[in-house]
């Protein structure tokens, strides 16, 4: 679920109006959600790295109410994609 989450999270940044510093967030943040996500399954021994994603739900949402938007509707997803990310 959060592999789908990060592609979808990588996929927005051209789909929907983002400004380029929100894209750019939306990649980056795309890739490191997959890589740490794809880490943890490989090492089901160590629980710890899953608050990596956490950790990235954190900045999502401080990174949505904070950078520069194109519309409000892009906020408001960034910030659903936060929520999302945190309940998994």
């Amino acid at each position: 679920m959060v592999l789908a989450l990060a592609t979808w999270l990588f996929a927005s940044a051209w789909l929907l109006p983002h400004s380029i510093p929100t894209a750019w967030n939306s990649l980056v943040s795309a890739v490191l959600i997959a890589a740490v996500a794809l880490i943890s399954f490989a090492a089901p021994g160590k629980p710890g790295l899953r608050f990596g994603n956490a950790l990235m739900a954190v900045w999502l949402l401080i990174a949505a109410l904070l950078m520069p938007h194109v519309s409000l509707a892009t906020m408001a997803h960034d910030v659903l994609a936060a929520m999302a990310l945190s309940s998994l």
